[in-house]
């Protein structure tokens, strides 16, 4: 019998959902960068925090949203990559 059957294979499209939904919960769901996938959690909640309190000018909530979403997307992507090759080990 293989051990592959043991093993529990992760889902890459939920795993880049969850990076792109909150950036780092796809890396904690793969189980492979789980410390940089926790700090970018906290991150993104201190940010969000301070986006929130912060009174800023149209523009810069502007340049803010669409730097998080590009950066959301790279990071989608590399947890699609990094379940892939959980699942290929």
């Amino acid at each position: 019998m293989k051990k592959e059957s043991a093993k529990k294979r992760k889902n890459p499209f939920l795993t880049a959902f969850l990076n792109l939904f909150w950036t780092g919960l796809g890396y904690i769901y793969v189980g492979k960068k789980v410390m940089f996938g926790i700090c970018f959690a906290i991150w993104n909640a201190v940010f969000l925090t301070i986006m929130i309190m912060t009174p800023l000018p149209y523009i810069a909530w502007l340049f803010l949203s669409v730097d998080s979403f590009v950066l959301s997307l790279l990071f989608a992507y590399d947890g699609y990559r990094t379940a892939e090759e959980v699942n290929r080990q």
